[in-house]
């Protein structure tokens, strides 16, 4: 079973280095060999430490974000975050999906559950 050490409390600052390093690695995930991501790398340690403390001392700020167009499925613009600042989005959920994902229901997959969307892509409201 995985060690928790996140601890929820009064304070915004309730979290630990592991808990960032959690979140880098969760980024790293898909955005492993962007330019951002390298350039964050290439000092990595230092990066880490330096935006554990802005977030502890209440000093971090977001960065700028790129924006780029696509043209597949359709044109579009899209806005994305440095992955300096992906990376606290990362930590923010990874610290607040506890709390919410004992609301939710899910379902592990179509279907297993046997259930037929009607002709308006609408589930059935009873299972």
């Amino acid at each position: 079973m995985e060690k928790k050490t996140q601890k929820i409390s009064n304070g915004v600052n309730d979290f630990i280095l592991e808990d960032l390093f959690r979140a880098y690695y969760d980024c790293r995930k898909n955005k492993r060999n962007t330019i951002n991501a390298l350039k964050f790398e290439a000092n990595l340690e230092r990066n880490m430490v330096q935006l554990y403390y802005e977030l502890q001392n209440g000093a971090y700020q977001v960065g700028r974000s790129i924006c780029f167009v696509i043209k597949y499925p359709k044109i579009r613009e899209i806005w994305a975050a440095d992955f300096r600042d992906r990376i606290v989005h990362h930590l923010v959920c990874n610290f607040i999906r506890e709390r919410f994902e004992k609301n939710f229901i899910f379902f592990p997959s179509r279907q297993s559950l046997s259930l037929k969307e009607d002709s308006a892509g609408n589930l059935p409201q009873t299972i």
